[in-house]
C-alpha cells in the first residue's frame, strides 16, 4: 500500500518529524540502502529503508520520500516469533539480519534470496552486528560474548562461526549487550541496555575487556547506535534509548562527540513521535535520523493478540527527525561536505551534504 508521511507538529525539542505507518507488524531493525541499490527494488527513486519484523522474520521496504512500501522479504511465518528478526545491515552487496530469538544470523541477496543461515547454537537474542575487515561481530543480549562470522565465507553460503569473549560488565536479567558499531580501525563500541553504558572493545585485546566510555546509567535503555565521521574527521555517536531500560529511562536519541576514549555529551533528542525507538539510521545527506518505534513498553511485548495479524489492531511507525548539525568553527559555518556513516543498523556510506549558514 501507499503510505504518505504525515506533516507533523513540532516536537518537544522543536525538531520537525516525518512519520511513516508500518501497519500492525512490530519493527525492530532499520537500514537505509545506498541509492543505487534502493532503486532496484521497484519503489521509485527515493531513499529506501529496510525494516525488520521482530516476531515474523520478514523485511519491509519503505520509500522515505513517497512513503510507499512493499515486502522485501515475506515472513516465512513458521510460527509467531519463529522466525524472528532484529538488527539489519547492508554490507558487501548483501542484506545481513540478526535473528533475534532464533539465535542465528541470515544473509540475503538484494533480490531477497537466502544466501546463508547460520545458527549460533546459544539461544538468547541475537541483537545487532558490526563489520570490521572480513569479520562480522554479533551481540547476543543474554550471552556474555560476541559471536563472529567470516564475511567472505558467509557470502559463499558457508557458516564459519567463532566466539569473542567479553568481560568487564555486569550481566542482568534485562537485555544486556545490544547496540554495536565499528570504531577506528580495530575497535568496537558496544552498549548495555540494562546498565545504560557504552563501552569500547579493543579487538587486539583477546581477553575482551570492555572499557567504559559513557558511564552507567547515562544511556539507560541504550539500543541501536550510529557513528558519523565528518570531513574534518570528528566522530559523533548517536544512541537510541528507550523505556525498556526501566525507571529513569527516556525515549530519546543521545548524541555524543567522540575523541579517542572520551565521549562528550552534546544533547538528547526527544520527539512526540518516539514510542520506544529501537534502532536508528541516518540518510545519505546526514540531515535526518530515522528510527523504528518498537513499542516495547507502551504495548505488552509481545501483545497477547499479536500472533494473529488479521485481527491485531495496534499500529507501529517509523519516524525521521532532523539531525542537529555540529558547529565546526566560531562563525557557525557547518562544513559537512562529506559524511561517512558507520551505522549501528546500517552500512558504511559516503554521502554529500552542502549546507549554508543558518
Amino acid at each position: 500500500g501507499v503510505m504518505v508521511p504525515q506533516p507533523a507538529p513540532k516536537s518537544e525539542t522543536d525538531v520537525d518529524k516525518k512519520v511513516y505507518d508500518l501497519g500492525n507488524v512490530r519493527p525492530e531493525g532499520i537500514e537505509i540502502l545506498p541509492q543505487t541499490v534502493g532503486q532496484t527494488l521497484g519503489l521509485g527513486d527515493g531513499a529506501i529503508a529496510l525494516v525488520t519484523q521482530l516476531y515474523w522474520g520478514g523485511i519491509d521496504a519503505v520509500n522515505l520520500v513517497t512513503g510507499e512500501s512493499k515486502k522485501f522479504l515475506e515472513s516465512p511465518k513458521a510460527d509467531f516469533g519463529n522466525p524472528s528478526a532484529a538488527g539489519i545491515k547492508f554490507h558487501n552487496g548483501a542484506i545481513w539480519v540478526a535473528g533475534g530469538m532464533d539465535g542465528d544470523a541470515r544473509v540475503y541477496g538484494i533480490d531477497g534470496t537466502e544466501i546463508a543461515k547460520c545458527d549460533f547454537g546459544l539461544g538468547g537474542f541475537v541483537n545487532d552486528m558490526a563489520f570490521i575487515g572480513d569479520i562480522v561481530y554479533f551481540t547476543n543480549s543474554f550471552v556474555s560474548s560476541l559471536t563472529t562470522l567470516n564475511v567472505s565465507a558467509a557470502l559463499a553460503g558457508n557458516c564459519e562461526t567463532g566466539t569473542f569473549p567479553v568481560q568487564g560488565f555486569e550481566m542482568t536479567n534485562n537485555f544486556n549487550l545490544n547496540g554495536i558499531v565499528p570504531y577506528g580501525s580495530n575497535s568496537l563500541l558496544i552498549n548495555s541496555l540494562a546498565l545504560g553504558a557504552v563501552y569500547s572493545l579493543d579487538l587486539d585485546d583477546t581477553t575482551g575487556l570492555l572499557k567504559e566510555m559513557i558511564s552507567a546509567p547515562d544511556v539507560l535503555g541504550a539500543d541501536g547506535m550510529v557513528i558519523v565521521t565528518s570531513d574534518d574527521n570528528k566522530d559523533r555517536l548517536y544512541v537510541a534509548q528507550n523505556l525498556l531500560g526501566g525507571e529513569g529511562s527516556v525515549d530519546s536519541i543521545g548524541i555524543y562527540d567522540l575523541d579517542g576514549e572520551v565521549a562528550t555529551f552534546v544533547e538528547s533528542l526527544t520527539s512526540s513521535g518516539f514510542d520506544q525507538p529501537a534502532t536508528i539510521a541516518l540518510d545519505d545527506a546526514g540531515e535526518y535520523i530515522y528510527t523504528v518505534n518498537a513499542r516495547f513498553v507502551s504495548l505488552p511485548n509481545p501483545d497477547p493478540a499479536e500472533g494473529d495479524l488479521t485481527t491485531f489492531g495496534e499500529k507501529f511507525t517509523m519516524v525521521g527527525v532532523m539531525v542537529p548539525q555540529p558547529e565546526h568553527n566560531t562563525k557557525g559555518k557547518k562544513n559537512l561536505k562529506k559524511i561517512k556513516a558507520k551505522k549501528s543498523k546500517g552500512k558504511n556510506i559516503k554521502g554529500k551534504k552542502k549546507q549554508k549558514n543558518s
